[in-house]
């Protein structure tokens, strides 16, 4: 066997190790045909602008992947998503009924 085939089989043993869903992330990889996403993709699958996204993910909120602001994996970015939805994490609340003194009579 090839020393770089042995190395992988270990990584991917040690991977599978230290994730308890490591074997269900390890099958989804290998069944999607694309895992990353660039920021073509998320323009076309969010509708948002590239200065966006790229403001999005120097504050920290979309994740990305280290060092490559413009690779997404999709897991992470459809959960973020998700997060920002109203009435997610981040996402706008509904609003709270007014409860003001409009149209009370004084007196």
């Amino acid at each position: 066997m090839n020393q770089d085939f042995c190395e992988l089989v270990g990584r991917v043993a040690a991977f599978l190790d230290d994730h308890p869903d490591g074997a269900d992330r390890l099958r989804e990889f290998m069944r999607e045909d694309k895992l990353l996403l660039n920021t073509e993709d998320m323009v076309n699958l969010t509708g948002w602008a590239r200065t966006y996204l790229s403001r999005l993910c120097t504050s920290g909120r979309m994740p990305h992947i280290p060092g490559k602001p413009t690779r997404f994996i999709r897991e992470d970015v459809i959960a973020t998503l998700r997060k920002m939805q109203t009435g997610g994490d981040y996402g706008r609340r509904k609003g709270k009924p007014f409860k003001g003194t409009l149209g009370k009579v004084k007196g």
